[in-house]
């Protein structure tokens, strides 16, 4: 499987996610011209099937994790990737220094092995800052569930990246914030991390001279 086909693929999956959240919106018992004066009515007085819960989990809940889930499932591919060339890069060089060598763990190991042997440097290459600005959210999503503490300056990256991208938001959040991932952003991921993988791993490295 070339990654071009790879990526098309991932876009498929991506519409079809954005689809499958568009009828269920539609389907839901409150149609949306009603859904204000729905969340404004008692839960008491609510005289549908469906109450404010509902509403909050379905239409604001599950969308979120969904989009979360399949962004986080590209990051994933990207690792993957990166480690198996970084694995094509070892053997054809006959290299000694091997992956697991390096300090560190996941991500930021393959970077730097493949910032050492590869062809292409992956923090040299332009589409960079935006695959740092993606590994920032998806350590927010996996380790603190979006949430962003607030005064901590290590934080500042990963913030910038979110108000560069208008499919991105923060909310207020028992005294932070929290990452809102909306529709749009996964189809530019794939389309950032499609660009960094063909770069970095379509160059293939020679074997060295007997």
């Amino acid at each position: 499987m070339s990654y071009r086909y790879l990526f098309s693929q991932y876009r498929r999956y991506v519409n079809a996610l954005e689809s499958f959240i568009s009828r269920s919106d539609a389907d839901f018992p409150v149609p949306p011209a009603a859904r204000a004066a729905f969340l404004a009515t008692d839960e008491l007085e609510v005289t549908t099937d469906v109450g404010h819960e509902d509403f909050h989990e379905a239409i604001e809940v599950f969308p979120e994790v969904l989009r979360r889930s399949c962004f986080l499932t590209l990051f994933t591919l990207l690792e993957c990737r990166l480690a198996e060339h970084a694995a094509h890069v070892q053997q054809v060089t006959s290299n000694p220094i091997l992956l697991h060598d390096l300090r560190g763990t996941g991500f930021g190991r393959v970077i730097r092995y493949l910032d050492r042997l590869g062809t292409v440097r992956p923090t040299e290459h332009a589409a960079w800052p935006e695959i740092h600005g993606l590994q920032l959210l998806r350590n927010c999503l996996v380790h603190s569930n979006g949430g962003i503490g607030p005064l901590v300056p290590d934080n500042a990256p990963l913030v910038q990246f979110i108000h560069s991208h208008a499919t991105l938001a923060l909310s207020p959040n028992d005294g932070g914030q929290v990452v809102s991932v909306r529709q749009g952003f996964c189809n530019d991921a794939v389309e950032i991390v499609e660009s960094f993988v063909l770069a970095v791993c379509s160059s293939r490295p020679e074997s060295p001279a007997a």
